[in-house]
């Protein structure tokens, strides 16, 4: 392999994508388990939630057709039809944009009820046929296991992928990348077959600690937020400090204001338009009706978003930097010497988006495999931690 890609790749990158190998091999054969009491229960929870949604949608959409065939809600052009002719939605929207994508509905429900049921539908039909019921068909052919197979280079932006078309054959691969965002799926994954009976096994976990604003401060240089880090503080605490002038414990102690601001920073790190009005749309779908004591709107909450510039100017150095690099070079770069081809299309900030957030999540991935080489390098050192690892899902490593 090294002979292979040695004019591409350096040596000492190669050994840790090598060695890091190790790890995910044994991940792989080890995996962790499917609860299949907790999966029959949830099925049928989250069986009941569709029908009802399905009934609700039905009614509001009002067509005898659809009544009889509800596949017409899986159909993008005739839900594009209602959203943009029969209730007019578009108008809410910016640039003339008139899909169904999650991130649109997310905007929209904003504004009529039809958007929010439709998108918690799909999220719920995708998790029970995916997930809940695909975890436990496959585990039954693996005597209660979970196995997935985990590709180094599966995705365009750097970041580790399990499962994929490319498994199509093995009927037994499932994806394990994608649970870190429900609760309901992540507890069906457990540590033993009998872990009801037998509590002598656990999982141990560790997460990377807010790698990805690490990693922007580092790009951007930005001496305030680095020291933030130096100092052992809460990145969002600290943030949500800065643009509001609220003391930090009650930030802490407000679930509220840190969803604005984990909101805000994220935002910053995966999208270039910083108007507040994706935002402020996403933030009122979610519930939040008010920041810092002010109304929730897009003019409140892109005035803190530039707060958060002239807090933190690093961070807009770094957004500006890797635009302007991906235009000049039809790339960009992470500071490991990882690229990602870029292709800019005037009139679009899609490329833009990819300019700023791929250099980062890549390289959260990355150090996480750089750690996994050196629990391979030093066997005896790290021998519970190499002796049962279970899975990797978003930075987090679990072992049993």
């Amino acid at each position: 392999i090294e002979l292979a890609v040695r004019d591409k790749v350096s040596s000492a990158l190669m050994r840790v994508y090598i060695d890091s190998s190790f790890v995910l091999k044994k991940m792989e054969d080890n995996g962790p388990f499917c609860d299949f009491q907790q999966s029959a229960l949830l099925s049928e929870l989250y069986m009941a939630r569709i029908r009802r949604l399905k009934l609700d949608l039905i009614a509001m959409i009002g067509d005898p057709v659809v009544s009889m065939d509800s596949k017409h809600l899986g159909n993008p052009k005739y839900i594009a039809s209602l959203l943009y002719g029969k209730w007019n939605l578009g108008r809410f929207l910016r640039g003339g944009v008139q899909d169904t994508r999650h991130e649109t509905l997310k905007i929209l429900a904003g504004h009529h009820k039809f958007p929010a049921l439709l998108d918690e539908y799909r999220t719920l039909v995708k998790a029970k046929s995916t997930y809940i019921d695909g975890y436990a068909t496959r585990a039954r052919k693996t005597n209660g296991a979970l196995h997935t197979f985990y590709w180094l280079t599966g995705t365009s932006t750097g970041r580790l992928s399990s499962g994929g078309d490319d498994m199509e054959a093995d009927d037994v691969s499932v994806n394990l990348q994608n649970v870190h965002g429900n609760k309901h799926i992540k507890n069906l994954l457990v540590v033993s077959r009998d872990w009801r009976k037998d509590k002598s096994q656990i999982f141990l976990a560790f997460d990377e600690s807010q790698m990805e604003v690490r990693d922007i401060a580092e790009h951007g240089n930005d001496t305030n937020l680095l020291g933030v880090f130096q100092r052992g503080e809460d990145p969002h605490s600290q943030i949500g400090h800065a643009i509001t002038g609220w003391p930090v414990s009650k930030i802490q102690e407000d679930e509220g204001i840190r969803v604005v601001v984990k909101g805000m920073v994220f935002r910053i790190m995966y999208e270039y338009d910083t108007s507040g009005y994706g935002l402020a749309a996403a933030l009122r779908a979610k519930g939040v009706t008010e920041f810092a004591g002010r109304e929730l709107t897009s003019d409140v909450v892109g005035e803190y978003l530039e707060k958060l510039f002239q807090q933190y100017p690093g961070i807009r150095k770094y957004r500006e930097d890797k635009v302007r690099e991906a235009k000049q070079t039809g790339r960009v770069t992470n500071q490991l010497g990882f690229y990602r081809q870029i292709r800019v299309v005037e009139n679009s900030s899609h490329w833009k988006n990819i300019a700023i957030n791929t250099p980062i999540q890549g390289e959260a991935h990355q150090i996480m495999l750089i750690a996994f080489a050196i629990m391979k390098r030093n066997p005896i050192k790290y021998r519970l931690l190499l002796n049962s690892p279970v899975m990797e899902v978003h930075d987090e490593f679990c072992c049993r």
